[in-house]
């Protein structure tokens, strides 16, 4: 019938309100639930800080980034032949990640329960030298320890 009253009078029939037409195709609960479950969970999922453990060698010194979503306070340093690394945020990333690229300076990792310290066992006695990035980042960068010597006349 559609097709015949289109036929003559040239015009496109529209369905009555409430009938569903292939041609238009209406988003399905599943696509509306989704973005109802994200809206929902998207301020939750932000709470943790968002972090990026990286390293790399470079020539000379090892370096590892971590990448925040925001600002953070942060402290590194070496006591009892371990790298110290606070921050004021909990870290979200798993520093393991760095072990591997910074073998040479590093032995392995343990994490504070509030996720706000990562120790790190030195393989072998190094300098620190940690800064902050105007883009978030917080790098720390590690490289052997000149051995003192001293001579004798």
């Amino acid at each position: 019938m559609k097709a015949a009253e289109q036929a003559t009078t040239g015009r496109p029939v529209k369905a009555p309100v409430g009938v569903s037409d292939s041609r238009h195709r209406t988003v399905g609960l599943p696509v509306v639930l989704l973005l109802l479950i994200t809206l929902i969970l998207g301020p939750a999922a932000s709470a943790v800080a968002q972090t990026t453990p990286r390293a790399a060698e470079h020539d000379g010194f090892g370096r590892m980034v971590f990448d925040w979503d925001g600002p953070v306070k942060f402290s590194a340093e070496t006591v009892n032949s371990q790298l110290i690394v606070r921050f004021d945020k909990p870290i979200a990333g798993d520093p393991k990640v760095v072990l591997k690229p910074l073998a040479k300076y590093l032995k392995g990792v343990t994490l504070s329960p509030d996720r706000k310290m990562a120790t790190f066992p030195l393989a072998v006695p190094v300098q620190v030298k940690s800064f902050q990035t105007g883009g978030n980042s917080v790098v720390v960068d590690l490289s052997e320890a000149k051995a003192t010597t001293s001579s004798s006349a």
